[in-house]
């Protein structure tokens, strides 16, 4: 029987996708693709199962109020660096053909200028994208395959350019250890365990319960 409950998950982040030939230097713009619905493999903590992660693109699932402000883009999700880790801003988006686009302006201040030019020249070129998710809907794909969490509220609050580029098919998930997210998921079977031993919470645990995992299905 399907339930109805909250569980909590690392803040995450995807890899967002740079178009270069875009770049119009005399305005500092460049277009990125911001979502897709491209699936990314995740690990439940709490049910203890591999899952992979959609974003769902449905203009009715995506919370856009911060996209309309102007989400920030920062220099490798540096956000409390003040001011400085600011790189420049979402100026403007669209949903179309099943992806968030947006155009990032940079900021013309020699603080900026040197990752700026580094952008410009193709030598950092790694995208990442962090977002909050409030509901799941969890879809069973059958018995031996991986369940699909599908983001039926998420919302995108910032873009960042970074050194390392993840691979779209696994993704990228926060360092810092205390930023979780309570996500509603529906479609939770009632016989699903769901733990709240607070010992659950250590980080080493996890790591370990993840990599236990993942030697699982490498050796079956």
């Amino acid at each position: 029987m399907a339930d109805k409950r909250t569980i909590e998950i690392q803040a995450p982040f995807v890899r967002a996708t740079m178009n270069p030939d875009s770049f119009n230097e005399e305005e500092r713009t460049v277009e990125v693709v911001i979502a897709t619905e491209e699936p990314v493999r995740r690990f439940s903590w709490r049910q203890n199962e591999e899952y992979d992660e959609v974003l769902s693109l449905d203009p009715e699932h995506v919370d856009v109020s911060r996209m309309e402000a102007g989400v920030p883009v920062y220099d490798n999700h540096w956000t409390y660096g003040g001011c400085e880790g600011v790189l420049g801003r979402v100026e403007s988006y669209e949903i179309k053909n099943k992806q968030l686009i947006g155009v990032i302006r940079f900021a013309d201040t020699p603080d900026v200028e040197n990752t700026y030019q580094k952008i410009r020249q193709g030598i950092v070129t790694g995208v990442s994208v962090g977002y909050d998710i409030k509901r799941f809907n969890r879809e069973d794909q059958g018995e031996d395959e991986i369940p699909i969490y599908r983001a039926t509220n998420w919302m995108p609050y910032e873009v960042s350019f970074a050194p390392i580029q993840a691979d779209i098919k696994s993704g990228v998930r926060s360092q810092e250890k205390e930023k979780t997210l309570k996500v509603e998921v529906e479609g939770l079977r009632s016989d699903e365990p769901t733990s709240n031993d607070d010992n659950d919470n250590s980080y080493e645990l996890e790591m370990a319960r993840y990599k236990s995992n993942i030697n699982k299905h490498r050796s079956a």
